[in-house]
């Protein structure tokens, strides 16, 4: 099971519009806005995805490495969770690093 490098960061975010200032001050461009998200792309070819939130709830991160192989349950080449078919038509398979951080492997569908 191989990456290949951190697709991109999936942030939510109470401040959308204070968020995406943040990120243009750090060189990034609005890719794509929609009602309550915004993808920006580093010029490097980095993206963030944020993700308006509202509420108490604790905002959620994600960082989605690229998969370049097939994303299997079995046997566990590293510690995580099973393979999830997403609603945006991806496959996401959750592994830990030694420390318990959570990183997401992504397959992305053939069709975007």
């Amino acid at each position: 099971m191989g990456t290949g490098g951190i697709a991109y960061l999936y942030l939510e975010t109470r401040r959308l519009d204070e968020s995406i200032g943040f990120w243009q001050a750090l060189g990034y461009e609005v890719a794509l806005r929609v009602d309550g998200a915004a993808r920006l792309v580093h010029p490097s070819g980095s993206a963030v995805w944020l993700q308006g939130s509202t509420g108490e709830t604790p905002l959620a991160y994600g960082v989605y490495l690229t998969a370049t192989g097939a994303l299997v349950d079995e046997p566990p080449v590293v510690p995580g969770g099973p393979v999830v078919e997403t609603h945006w038509g991806s496959r996401i398979r959750p592994v830990r690093d030694p420390d318990g951080r959570e990183f997401l492997l992504e397959a992305r569908s053939e069709v975007e």
